[in-house]
């Protein structure tokens, strides 16, 4: 790598993920330990870190400097969307072509254990709720509703709980 890379908030960078590649929005450059969404996100001046929120799951995570690269404007939405003009702005879902009625997202009911991407790895979790409104949760509200509905997970690990988009999410037994 060049030196060190430089972000600024409102910057749009891609990194790589268990998904192929994700795509955010810088929210700060932190160099200092600091929790964001009940989790514990370590950084310093010597190793900083980077505060991006994924425009897929809108969940804010730390990346190092050297994980992040400034996001192609190719890639806002990272498949090809032909028929976008309706959705003009909206959170494009670009989960694929052919329609469902929900969206093609998964459902998940109350008790299931589902894991997720963290900044340290796969965390794992239980369902709580499906949340269908804006719901303050710890400080933070998730941007729920019935047309996008997120789910309220706690934490194996932690014992937190937090909303989940349903794309984030992964089932397991």
């Amino acid at each position: 790598m060049a030196g060190k890379q430089k972000f600024h908030q409102g910057d749009r960078v891609q990194w790589s993920s268990g998904q192929g590649t994700s795509t955010g929005t810088i929210q700060k450059h932190i160099t200092e330990d600091q929790t964001v969404d009940d989790s514990q996100i370590s950084a310093s001046k010597d190793d900083p870190r980077y505060l991006v929120e994924n425009d897929n799951t809108g969940t804010v995570t730390g990346h190092r400097p050297d994980t992040l690269s400034k996001a192609d404007s190719s890639s806002s939405g990272s498949s090809s969307s032909s028929n976008s003009s309706s959705s003009s702005g909206s959170s494009s879902s670009s989960s694929s072509s052919s329609r469902s009625s929900s969206s093609g997202a998964a459902q998940f009911k109350k008790g299931d254990r589902v894991q997720w991407n963290t900044s340290q790895g796969k965390t794992t979790g239980t369902v709580q709720k499906k949340l269908t409104e804006p719901t303050d949760i710890e400080g933070h509200t998730a941007k729920a509703s019935k047309e996008e509905p997120q789910y309220l997970v706690k934490s194996e690990s932690t014992g937190a709980e937090a909303a989940h988009k349903p794309e984030a999410l992964e089932k397991v037994s």
